[in-house]
């Protein structure tokens, strides 16, 4: 019942990576298949409100932000890993405030990370 242009802004600003964002965010979820599974949802959304059957190349540049010439509909899978360290390394001090008196490991995303400020 809505346009094309109006149906594709709203599933790229409300319906696909803001949607699961916080989880992204609260979890280390990089490859959990249910990403894989939202893409590939995200991808017939977008095929089916362009009327395009869309290569795998052209869902990559789909992905593109618009100043790079995409509609910017992101992939949840390429953001899992950097939602996640962002989110822990910004919380970093908080977490070492509330656990300084129990014994627990590192976090093996947040070691890996080149930014970690635990490195």
């Amino acid at each position: 019942m809505v346009s094309s242009q109006d149906a594709l802004i709203l599933l790229r600003s409300f319906f696909s990576s803001p949607k699961v964002l916080q989880l992204l965010r609260c979890s280390a979820s990089m490859s959990h298949p249910s990403l894989q599974y939202f893409d590939s949802l995200l991808r017939t959304a977008v095929q089916h409100i362009t009327n395009l059957d869309l290569s795998d190349t052209q869902w990559l540049q789909a992905s593109l932000p618009v100043r790079d010439g995409g509609p910017e509909v992101r992939r949840v899978a390429s953001l899992a890993l950097a939602a996640f360290l962002s989110s822990t390394a910004s919380t970093l001090s908080l977490q070492a405030d509330i656990l300084s008196g129990s014994v627990c490991s590192d976090n093996e995303y947040l070691q890996s990370s080149p930014r970690s400020p635990v490195n």
